[in-house]
């Protein structure tokens, strides 16, 4: 998986496009903080991602604003038209959650879900993620 910020300045998205698909068809692409800037939403748009990360400015608090609920049931509609995969970032309460999976975001992080971490400590751990 390669994840794509809004902090990477893209003047090329062919050539982007080129290196990406270099790695070969077993690569998935994500970007990261959709909603948080015209580069994001124009990072999705030219590169069609397979993972969309909604930005923390959207999810958090989305369980009591109705406009936070619109953006994101909107991105929930050009997933599916899509097909990608939508997650939810800086998932903090189960209200957020809930309010997530009621407008079918069917995948989320945070620290509602555990503290960042080393993935061997959590294969060692036989710990997994809950969603």
């Amino acid at each position: 998986m390669l994840e794509l910020t809004e902090h990477a300045p893209t003047e090329d998205y062919a050539a982007l496009r080129g290196a990406i698909d270099a790695h070969g068809p077993g690569v998935d692409l994500a970007v990261d903080d959709a909603g948080a800037g015209v580069a994001s939403l124009r990072h999705i748009l030219e590169l069609r991602p397979r993972f969309v990360k909604l930005d923390i400015g959207l999810v958090s608090g989305v369980d009591r604003d109705p406009a936070r609920q619109a953006m994101i049931a909107g991105m929930v509609h050009f997933a599916a038209e899509t097909d990608c995969v939508l997650v939810g970032e800086g998932v903090e309460s189960e209200a957020e959650r809930r309010a997530l999976r009621r407008l079918r975001v069917p995948l989320g992080q945070g620290y509602l879900f555990g503290r960042p971490g080393a993935a061997e400590d959590l294969v060692r751990d036989g710990r997994h993620a809950r969603g």
